[in-house]
This record gives C-alpha cells, structure tokens and sequence, in this order.
C-alpha cells in the first residue's frame, strides 16, 4: 500500500512539472501568435498607406479599420478569450500603432508602427521588448 502511495505522489510531482512547462511553451506560442499579427497588420497598414498618403483613421477596437479587407483579409482574432486588437492613431496622426488590450485596461501591449514622438501613451508594455517573450491570458 506504501509503494502504491509513492508511485502516485511521484505521478503527481512528474504531471506537476509537465504541466509548468506546456503553460510555458502555450504563453510563447501565444506570442509569436500576436506578433505575426502584428507584422502583418503593419504591413497592411504600410500598404494602405501607400494608396491613400496618410495612416487609416482610428475608428474604435475590432474591425472596420480601412485597410481590411483590401490589404488583411478580416480583422485577427486574440489568442485570449475577451481581448481585442485596435488600430491607434492619435496625435494627429503622429502617432500610430496597434494594441492588444484586455476589456477592463488591465494588460495592454503595444505595437508601435510610426511615431515622431513616444508610442506609449504611459499604458502599455512595447511588445517587441518583452524581456519575457511570453503571453499569458491571466495577466
């Protein structure tokens, strides 16, 4: 029966350690996700740009943002459940960048595609210098 009990508690250690390590390697998958996205939303953007002389409007969080579906076939869906992706251009178009944010502010991480000034506007984590390069959706 003592045996019995030692090989489940080890079961149950080794399952601990396989499951720290699949949140692990889930949270870097999510970002590498987002920041294909990202890349390819810029490009869009890039290419919008080029048509029109000017950035896309800020029009709000989700879809409906110019460049869709001529240059990005539909607006991406986040990798976690409730979170938005949003196209930002503010400061008179000076700035201009995407985010990814949960709905109560909670998280948000930035992607900066131009700006003659600072791409955060003191909300925000800069996506491509996430020391971590991992997203979780409990943040």
């Amino acid at each position: 029966m003592i045996e019995l009990l030692v090989v489940i508690s080890i079961i149950g250690l080794l399952a601990s350690v396989v499951m720290a390590s699949l949140n692990s390697a889930r949270g870097k998958g999510r970002y590498a996700q987002v920041i294909s996205v990202m890349n390819n939303m810029e490009k869009a953007a890039t290419l919008d740009y080029d048509d029109f002389g000017s950035y896309a409007d800020d029009i709000g969080p989700g879809p409906g943002v110019r460049f869709v579906p001529t240059y990005l076939s539909n607006w991406p869906t986040p990798p976690c459940s409730g979170w938005t992706y949003d196209w930002e251009r503010w400061d008179g178009g000076n700035t201009v960048r995407i985010t990814l944010r949960r709905p109560d502010v909670s998280s948000v991480y930035y992607y900066c595609i131009y700006t003659t000034g600072n791409c955060n506007d003191g909300n925000g984590t800069n996506i491509k210098t996430l020391t971590s390069k991992t997203l979780t959706c409990s943040e």
